[in-house]
């Protein structure tokens, strides 16, 4: 299978609560915080700002800063502004470790963040520990049944996951989930994304029966719970696409990749969810020989992911491979071959600056290209 499947990781973070910051600015966080559940990213950092220069003109230093700093970078993070979100998590982290030392809670939640930004950015080696050293913090603080220790574990499992340790990442994923299950209502959105995460797995290991279960049950519970319009649906829609894809179920993959399209499109076009959704699209365009519309949407898509993540960065070059076997069916060997040069490239230069004893999966890495369907 030739589409590289988005996994969304979600973030949690620890709700404000009224003493741990200023109680005149605790409603513009709630308020910003339901924004962002409701998948309302614009209206959210509206609010998330004006919330951060309130608690500023207090003290440049406090919880509220940091809760503020820690929600603006998550939003970036969403938006693929992954420059932004690290800087933002990284001042709110040293600001909290000064707060309450190195062994508290909120800085654990901090290093999740923070390393789920470097796992997106491709930097596994400087994520590897920040996961090790939250999921320590958090089993010390609130024992090994927790859903901020099933978070850690989500994140962490991700990673795995990119790296191609897929039985490591299944074990990790399988303890988060039952943990979130016994913990908090189904309909939670942790739960949700942590089966999210399953589904994913199955569709790497080829299992499209067991993902197509799960994915289906989501994107029904998604709708009913967060609406039609929420981004959390556009990802279940795009992975269930990538499902039909693996069961050579074109015309409804196509349905549900244009869908989950529009969803993001409304959110904003300048986004990398929406550049993610448009490789789908055009790898299932190439599929079925339908090149120049393809190639219509792999420009657009390239287009935004170098303007967000960079033209170095991973996804980027997963996206260049993809393109490159349109051309090749187009016969434009010269331009295929200096996209695959530059992929393998780049992806060829992250691999070596890993040095975990662990690899980039490069079978969502480089789909090869043949004339028969990619299963």
């Amino acid at each position: 299978m030739s589409c590289s499947v988005l996994i969304g990781a979600l973030l949690l973070l620890i709700q404000p609560t009224a003493g741990a910051v200023d109680d005149s600015n605790l409603e513009l966080l709630r308020s910003g915080q339901k924004l962002r559940r409701e998948g309302r990213f614009q209206e959210a950092e509206s609010t998330f700002r004006s919330a951060l220069t309130t608690a500023l003109s207090r003290r440049d230093e406090s919880d509220d800063v940091a809760d503020c700093l820690n929600q603006l970078a998550w939003l970036s993070g969403q938006e693929g502004r992954y420059i932004e979100a690290e800087s933002l998590f990284q001042r709110s982290l040293s600001m909290r470790m000064r707060l309450h030392g190195n062994n508290h809670p909120k800085v654990a939640v901090t290093m999740n963040n923070l390393g789920e930004i470097y796992r997106g950015r491709g930097r596994y080696l400087e994520a590897e520990p920040l996961f090790r050293r939250a999921l320590f913090i958090q089993e010390s603080v609130y024992g090994p049944s927790h859903p901020e220790v099933a978070n850690v574990l989500n994140n962490w499992a991700l990673l795995r996951l990119d790296c191609g340790k897929q039985a490591e990442a299944e074990a990790m994923l399988k303890r988060g989930v039952q943990i979130l299950q016994n913990t908090l209502r189904p309909e939670d959105p942790a739960v949700l994304q942590g089966n999210e995460n399953l589904a994913v797995l199955a569709i790497r290991q080829g299992r499209f029966a067991d993902a197509e279960q799960i994915e289906s049950r989501l994107v029904s519970l998604r709708e009913k719970v967060q609406g039609s319009d929420h981004p959390m649906l556009a990802q279940s829609l795009d992975n269930l696409a990538a499902i039909y894809v693996g069961q050579h179920r074109y015309d409804e993959a196509e349905q549900l990749y244009r869908r989950a399209l529009g969803i993001w499109e409304r959110i904003g076009p300048e986004h990398m969810s929406t550049s993610s959704a448009l490789n789908n699209l055009g790898t299932l365009l190439t599929q079925q020989h339908r090149y120049l519309e393809a190639e219509q949407v792999f420009v657009r898509a390239l287009s935004i992911a170098d303007r967000l993540a960079g033209s170095n960065h991973p996804s980027t070059a997963r996206m260049m491979a993809n393109y490159a076997i349109l051309l090749r069916r187009m016969k434009r060997k010269a331009e295929a071959t200096k996209l695959e040069l530059r992929s393998r490239s780049i992806l060829a230069s992250h691999r070596q600056s890993n040095l975990l004893g662990l690899t980039i999966d490069a079978s969502q890495s480089h789909p090869k290209d043949t004339s028969k369907r990619q299963d």
